[in-house]
């Protein structure tokens, strides 16, 4: 059964990685074939969010996370003096706009937004074991390992939440 359930995860990754692969770098060059999926508005990188996605950046900041001292830091792109944004460790971190985006593994790996100066903190999905965190657009896609790894979509204001595939 665990090899069944493996096998199935990885063919969702690998349909995840096709769809946002196919949308973000379009057919033609500099044409998106879905427009909401530019690098403008994506929240971190497929690579770095299928190595765990414990680190993300935007114009000014790089965001992570740390065991030890815990906590979600950003720290300026010259380096010095990081800033804790809050005491959660995030992993699959997305940073878009003024927020954070994570699977907070403090909270059973349930999905939190943040800004980025560590305001309005709050949690967007309860369930556990949301991984894969990935925005395009104002969508934010995610897996759930409770749910036989199906693809799920929730908006960045915590609204519309949908199965996107379902086992």
């Amino acid at each position: 059964m665990r090899f069944i359930v493996r096998l199935y995860r990885c063919f969702v990754i690998s349909i995840v990685l096709l769809i946002f692969g196919v949308s973000y770098l379009g057919c033609k060059q500099n044409v998106p074939v879905n427009p909401e999926a530019t690098s403008q508005n994506r929240g971190n990188s497929i690579g770095n969010l299928l190595n765990g996605g414990f680190v993300a950046q935007d114009q000014d900041w790089i965001y992570y996370a740390s065991i030890n001292p815990q906590g979600l830091y950003k720290v300026p792109i010259n380096g010095k003096k990081k800033q804790k944004v809050c005491d959660d460790i995030g992993s699959s971190i997305n940073v878009l706009s003024d927020w954070i985006y994570y699977s907070n593994a403090t909270d059973n790996s349930t999905i939190y937004k943040v800004k980025t100066d560590g305001s309005e903190r709050q949690k967007l999905y309860d369930e556990p074991f949301s991984s894969y965190l990935n925005i395009a657009g104002d969508w934010l896609y995610f897996m759930n390992e409770n749910k036989f790894a199906m693809l799920f979509r929730i908006r960045t204001d915590g609204s519309e939440y949908e199965a996107v595939v379902e086992y």
